[in-house]
């Protein structure tokens, strides 16, 4: 068994937790562990579900709100063929950063999304079953890392928070929902706050809207990551890290500003983590990089984006299920 000194991991392992979440769950609601299917039942559900009752209650309901809900919602439904293709994060990340994106539904998707979470998590995540399957899955990885105390994450969930106390780079979704201030981590005047979670268009956003949470008091956001040269990341393993393009640097406007292909840090949305392994790479606190990839085009999607930095000759890839047996794990 190869074993890795720190562990950085994505929505990619997210997504197969709860695909085996799913297989044990009796719940009614498991379909919702897909978001995609929340989001559609959302959109067009009827006044009188539950699913849109209880979002509701999260709003003081006068003309001026219902009108704002109505529009909201029609707007996802107009963009849902987008939003089932992208995911629902790359999708606020393209439309919501946006300068020319709707402003008004930035607060509501936050909401909505932590609503999504804070749904499953009530509705089948707490099961007995279902926690005992998620320490299982926990106590499979832990057997990978050197270091329990060199664990990360981007992810907002906290599915294997219980196990792996991983550190949320990004913020995490707040449970229970109670009220929309909940989403909300600091005010910085009357019009302009700050998340307990990160959404963003690219690394740059990102790393500038860190470089703000770091002047906050908060315990939201670990940020150690990217500040504490002492951490020696060693030899680490990623998974399920999809450094996707940003959305908003189109083909188009690439061609048409060809000095950009190279900018990791806008190029893609999570290139301010680039940026921070390649400078601990050159402190010599990395020495090895292994990345799991699910298919050959993200295989090819990691090649172009590490190019043209010095972590390429440090960079290994195997296939998920070369790292990671999830039938071993249940056993």
């Amino acid at each position: 068994m190869v074993k890795y000194d720190s562990f950085l991991y994505g929505n990619g392992l997210t997504i197969s937790v709860l695909l085996k979440i799913k297989e044990k769950s009796d719940s009614k609601l498991k379909r919702y562990l897909d978001c995609d299917n929340f989001i559609f039942d959302f959109i067009n559900a009827e006044p009188h579900k539950r699913i849109l009752r209880n979002f509701l209650k999260y709003f003081q309901i006068n003309k001026e709100t219902e009108k704002h809900h109505i529009e909201a919602r029609e707007y996802l439904k107009a963009n849902y063929s987008e939003i089932s293709k992208l995911g629902f994060e790359r999708w606020v990340s393209k439309h919501i950063f946006d300068k020319n994106g709707n402003k008004d539904i930035k607060l509501y998707v936050y909401i909505l999304y932590n609503y999504w979470y804070h749904i499953i998590n009530e509705e089948i995540l707490q099961n007995a079953k279902i926690n005992e399957l998620k320490h299982k899955i926990g106590a499979y990885i832990l057997q990978y890392t050197n270091d329990k105390n060199a664990i990360f994450t981007t992810n907002f969930d906290n599915i294997l928070d219980d196990s792996l106390v991983p550190k949320h780079l990004h913020g995490s979704f707040r449970l229970p929902l109670d009220k929309i201030e909940n989403v909300i981590l600091e005010h910085y005047n009357e019009k302009e706050f700050e998340y307990r979670y990160l959404f963003g268009s690219n690394g740059l956003e990102k790393l500038s809207r860190i470089n703000k949470i770091r002047q906050l008091n908060q315990c939201i956001f670990d940020l150690e990551f990217f500040y504490d040269d002492s951490i020696n990341l060693g030899s680490l393993l990623i998974y399920g890290l999809a450094f996707g393009r940003s959305e908003i640097m189109s083909e188009a406007f690439l061609e048409q500003y060809p000095e950009h292909k190279d900018n990791k840090l806008v190029k893609t949305v999570d290139g301010h983590i680039i940026l921070k392994l390649l400078s601990k790479y050159q402190k010599k606190k990395l020495y090895k990089i292994t990345i799991a990839y699910y298919s050959e085009s993200d295989r090819v999607n990691y090649i172009d984006l590490f190019e043209n930095t010095e972590l390429p000759e440090i960079i290994e890839y195997k296939k998920c299920e070369g790292i990671f047996n999830w039938e071993d794990a249940l056993r």
